[in-house]
């Protein structure tokens, strides 16, 4: 068997080391190289085909990752792919989906300050996704996606409203059963 062949070579020989005279310990270092690489190349082939069967398992692996966090809106989420997968198949996609979920929220941006409210004074919208009504002192949630405008009121009075394109009106229904018009106008 090749492998007790390098257990039968003098420790010298499998280690490259100067023999007696420069010009036969260069021959000799080069030759014990060249059968102990050979060797431990054909040693380890039983370990490359190993872990060739194993990259299926990975790779399956990885889409199960990924078909978990596509439709995540959770920057960590992609973040924590590219950190396990830095090579994987998504790779792209991953990065893609991070710069859109860094990326400034458009015009719902616009949203953040005071607005002139249709009813009962100013309403100032918070960048934790919180507004305040001044007058009354109502507080409410909101949500913007694309410029449509979702408000969560106390009793369950929900605004649905479009934002202008130039980001300084809101129109839109709401207050009980949705039948009222609801507006409010940048400061």
């Amino acid at each position: 068997m090749r492998l007790a062949s390098i257990r039968s070579l003098p420790s010298a020989m499998m280690c490259g080391v100067a023999m007696k005279g420069a010009a036969v310990s260069s021959r000799f270092a080069r030759a014990s190289r060249a059968v102990v690489f050979g060797t431990l190349a054909y040693a380890a082939m039983p370990t490359f085909a190993m872990a060739q069967t194993a990259a299926p398992q990975n790779d399956a692996i990885e889409i199960e990752y990924w078909h978990s966090i596509q439709n995540s809106t959770d920057p960590a989420d992609f973040e924590a792919y590219l950190k396990k997968f830095s090579n994987g198949n998504f790779v792209e996609l991953a990065r893609n989906r991070l710069a859109k979920l860094h990326a400034p929220a458009d015009i719902c941006q616009s949203l953040i300050g005071t607005w002139s409210w249709f009813v009962n004074g100013d309403v100032e919208f918070r960048t934790d996704g919180t507004a305040r009504q001044a007058f009354s002192g109502f507080d409410a949630t909101w949500t913007c996606d694309k410029g449509t405008v979702t408000i969560k009121w106390p009793m369950g009075i929900v605004d649905k409203l479009t934002l202008s394109a130039d980001g300084k009106h809101l129109k839109g229904r709401g207050g009980f059963l949705g039948l009222s018009t609801v507006t409010g106008d940048r400061q």
